[in-house]
């Protein structure tokens, strides 16, 4: 009956409908012609995506524009039938001009007309591009085609069929690859796990699915760096053998460890049921989310592909980016970056395609993680599916990752979960429903798991050293040797990192700790991440679940929010430390909220469960039965809305390349010199920072070629980035690519080619079009290149 009603909600909540850019051709230089009386200007364009519901223009008003001037909108299909039409009168001049009609359920590949027209004295137009800036569809003023296109940007709805449709197609995904994902994400801790003798520790099955899940994440990297050490070296080849035959091991144990059971069927039970309808629908929303990506999001995603391309090279822990980026030295960490280059050597994908898959079911994965970190802790698996459903349907975070790439530090947390839970384990105290592992059994896994955190994230190997001196602080008498002997073990299995690190890093830290001042509004708290009904109502919940668990004092409770106000204590020290900052933990934070919301819901179910199981006292057994419809209709409204927001997480101005800048890259992997060089936009990213601003971030780290604004990398070397800075700053003072200082920039930095993306920058393709300088090799409206030939 509960789940019934969960479902009922859920369909009958409606949340508003999800819409996303379609296209758009953003680039403007000049007034469109003024349409009057008969004479029309009309705009064709070809829709991407079904459910097309918007169009919008950015308009031009004159000065002697009468004030009684307005323009008429009209949309009108490939046959020519009105779809929907609109007057815009008083406007005001760049005033954005939009048109909503309802979805067109098959507008996908259909022509459509944009008709724009005006009285016979009108001085109102929209803005447009002299250069045809897209490519599928044509500009006409009266019965004339005329040079370029107008400004424009459709948007569709995300329609059910179409959202269905594209699950299925993510399940088919996931299904061709999930061999080779299990052998990579679990096989290698489920065989830890065994040769540990881990069962001692009574966890439930998904429990132990989420430790197997770190346990992998951290394997991968130290087998890394360990093969370096004797000497070896990875390819596709040895890492498939390699996994190949762990996986076939797991296997045959398995198979053994089941004959020698007694006999008896296991079938799954409602809680196994719910968690992976849990598991399941969060994973889709995850690939929803994506379904428009061309390539992984923001700076962060070309930054992790180069250091993919490293690995890929050299097949062995860096110390310098060589051959990929000669000179600068290495001390990023590479544990992500591992695990997904071994998913792009065992599958037939693309570099970009194996890393947005990968990242999908990393995020996905999340909720597993938190639930065996919530289970585990707590000891009651019904807070773990309470704190996997939040992460799964309702969090911002750690879905957000995707609209930044931000790869690693999902890994980071994804290995951080279930360690959080074996480090309680270890110096817990109080009764407790699991027996107790073999304490070296837990200083065993804690060892691999953290020193895996070690090579993965910096900032969450922070964040666990802080719990641990929290869960000490409130552990029994003695706890502190265990988790010693831990310590020294991850800083055996990490060594060889650590040595490397020492000069760069450590030693320098340790001589001058000013080093690690952040500067002036680096360490500000994000507050902006909160805004959303959903964000602030968890964390109001998790704030009154965190009261009443203090006031009863729990134990776990009190070392939970001990953790955060310890963090947050630390974090705001002073300046604070550009190393760990209070934005790195705000996107954390999803971690302590689960626990809190887990325990918080499963408290009030657990309650009205008595209530509603009581005997004598029809009153009582009314309102536990109120209490859980209520507790149920609260979690179907949550889940509608939370579901929403996951599918539309996606922040388009974080998206630096799309399908256009695709294609052009594609053509010059096939038509360009590998020995060339490329201007590329970018943009002052943060901190004197220059990052790449659109579909040529990814010429160096996708397809090798070198350029004027590389990977963040570059940063690592001081000559390079004083090139790639002075570079840029002159680059974004020129207007005119034929000026004396234009060419010579150019010539100094060695360029044979231009590359301008669909997003673009400082670089216009209006200021090479037709310069006896430049040739224009390839363009398909929105995508640019050119050869650069001065002295030609």
């Amino acid at each position: 009956m509960i789940g019934l009603a969960v479902l009922s909600v859920i369909a009958l909540a409606e949340p508003n409908p999800i819409t996303s850019i379609d296209q758009s051709q953003p680039r403007l230089n000049q007034a469109a012609p003024v349409p009057r009386g008969a004479t029309t200007l009309t705009q064709t364009f070809v829709s991407r995506h079904n459910g097309l519901s918007s169009v919008e223009l950015l308009a031009v008003v004159y000065p002697d524009a009468p004030a009684t001037s307005a323009l008429t909108v009209q949309l009108l299909d490939a046959q020519g039938r009105l779809i929907a039409a609109a007057d815009f009168d008083r406007i005001q001049h760049n005033a954005p001009l939009r048109l909503r009609f309802a979805p067109q359920p098959a507008s996908a590949g259909q022509t459509y007309s944009l008709r724009l027209s005006g009285a016979p004295d009108s001085a109102i137009t929209v803005w447009a591009y002299s250069l045809d800036g897209y490519s599928r569809g044509e500009l006409r003023f009266g019965d004339s085609d005329i040079p370029g296109d107008l400004r424009f940007t459709t948007n569709y709805t995300y329609l059910w069929p179409d959202m269905l449709a594209d699950a299925w197609k993510s399940v088919f995904e996931l299904a061709r690859w999930s061999v080779v994902l299990w052998l990579i994400l679990f096989a290698p801790g489920w065989l830890l796990l065994g040769l540990l003798r881990s069962e001692s520790w009574r966890l439930d099955i998904w429990t132990r699915w989420g430790l197997a899940l770190a346990l992998s994440l951290a394997l991968l990297p130290l087998a890394w760096q360990w093969l370096t050490v004797v000497g070896g070296r990875w390819t596709g080849q040895t890492l498939g053998v390699t996994v190949g035959v762990i996986g076939v091991v797991v296997v045959l144990l398995t198979l053994a460890r089941r004959r020698n059971r007694p006999p008896g069927k296991r079938l799954l039970s409602a809680h196994d049921l719910g968690l992976l309808a849990v598991l399941m629908v969060g994973l889709l929303a995850r690939f929803l989310a994506a379904r428009d990506l061309a390539f992984p999001a923001w700076v962060d995603s070309p930054h992790h592909a180069l250091i993919m391309r490293v690995l890929e090279a050299q097949g062995r822990m860096p110390q310098v980016y060589d051959p990929v980026m000669p000179g600068a030295p290495f001390t990023y960490h590479f544990g992500y970056h591992v695990v997904a280059l071994a998913f792009y050597w065992l599958s037939d994908l693309a570099l970009p395609e194996s890393m947005l898959m990968l990242g999908n079911v990393l995020n996905g994965l999340m909720p597993l993680a938190v639930y065996g970190f919530v289970a585990a802790l707590t000891g009651r698996p019904r807070a773990g599916l309470f704190a996997a459903w939040f992460v799964a349907f309702v969090s911002l975070f750690p879905a957000y990752y995707l609209t930044w790439g931000r790869y690693t530090q999902l890994t980071g947390l994804l290995i951080l979960a279930p360690l959080l839970a074996v480090v309680w384990e270890l110096v817990r105290v109080g009764p407790h429903p699991s027996v107790t592992a073999s304490p070296w059994t837990l200083v065993g896994l804690i060892a691999v798991l953290a020193s895996g955190l070690v090579l993965t994230h910096y900032r969450i190997l922070i964040f666990f050293a802080i719990f641990s001196l929290v869960a000490l602080a409130a552990g029994r008498a003695g706890g502190w040797r265990w988790l010693g002997a831990a310590a020294w073990l991850t800083l055996t299995f990490s060594a060889p990192w650590l040595w490397q690190l020492s000069e760069p890093w450590l030693l320098p830290a340790v001589n001058s700790p000013a080093l690690l001042a952040s500067p002036e509004g680096y360490n500000d708290f994000p507050w902006a991440y909160f805004n959303s009904q959903l964000e602030r109502g968890w964390l109001i919940a998790a704030g009154l679940f965190a009261v009443w668990g203090l006031t009863v004092r729990n134990r776990l409770v009190w070392g939970v929010v001990g953790w955060v106000a310890v963090t947050f204590a630390l974090l705001n020290l002073g300046p604070g430390s550009w190393l760990v900052n209070n934005n790195s933990w705000a996107i954390t934070l999803f971690l302590p909220g689960a626990f809190l919301l887990g325990w918080g819901l499963d408290a009030l179910w657990s309650g009205g469960e008595r209530w509603a199981g009581a005997g004598p006292g029809r009153l009582r057994r009314a309102l536990g039965v109120v209490m859980l419809l209520t507790l149920a209709v609260f979690l179907g409204v949550v889940s509608a809305l939370g579901l929403r927001a996951q599918v539309a997480v996606i922040n388009p101005q974080t998206v630096l390349a799309d399908a256009d800048d695709r294609a052009a890259l594609e053509w010059v992997a096939q038509n360009v010199p590998s020995e060339a060089i490329f201007a590329n936009n970018a943009w002052a990213w943060q901190l004197g920072t220059w990052a790449g601003s659109d579909g040529g971030a990814w010429l160096w780290p996708w397809l090798n070629y070198r350029s004027t604004t590389p990977p963040l990398d570059y940063i690592y070397d001081p000559q390079l980035a004083s090139r790639v800075v002075t570079f840029n700053q002159q680059l974004s003072k020129i207007v005119d690519a034929n000026a004396p200082e234009a060419l010579d920039l150019f010539r100094e930095a060695g360029v044979t080619h231009v590359f301008i993306g669909a997003r673009g920058g400082p670089l216009k393709p209006e200021i090479f079009v037709g310069s006896p300088d430049y040739r224009l090799l390839y363009s398909n409206g929105a995508a640019w290149v050119f050869a650069f030939e001065p002295d030609q």
